[in-house]
């Protein structure tokens, strides 16, 4: 692949997955992991379970913005292309219905799982789902 495709492929990524430390990518994973369960996840469990404190992730999660989404009980139920709120794409994993915020995230997130999953997507011209 030359350098100008591998540059043109790096562009469809959001900014911030490409940059994330070793700390952020283990306490991503951990995010993937809880959400996967189909319930939205507290901060302190993503503490307990990634070794880091609620903190520490406060710190992480302000590096991210707009990629981490919140329930009214401070919560998060949507995670860098992961969601547990309803889209056009589902993932099913483990007889858990999840979301994602569109249909590349449905072809990435299931490899971080390590999961077989379901997708099906609608396709927003034809409504047909596939």
């Amino acid at each position: 692949m030359a350098e100008s495709e591998i540059g043109n492929f790096l562009s469809l990524f959001p900014q911030n997955l490409m940059q994330l430390s070793a700390e952020e990518q283990r306490v991503s994973l951990v995010f993937y992991q809880l959400l996967v369960k189909g319930k939205p996840v507290a901060l302190e469990n993503v503490a307990t379970k990634s070794g880091s404190t609620v903190q520490e992730i406060n710190l992480i999660i302000g590096r991210w913005g707009s990629e981490v989404l919140w329930n009214e009980d401070r919560k998060i139920i949507g995670f860098f292309g992961l969601n547990l709120n309803k889209t056009a794409h589902s993932l099913e994993v483990d007889d858990t219905m999840l979301y994602t915020w569109c249909a590349w995230d449905a072809l990435f997130i299931p490899a971080l799982l390590d999961k077989t999953v379901k997708v099906r997507s609608t396709c927003p011209v034809t409504k047909q789902e596939a």
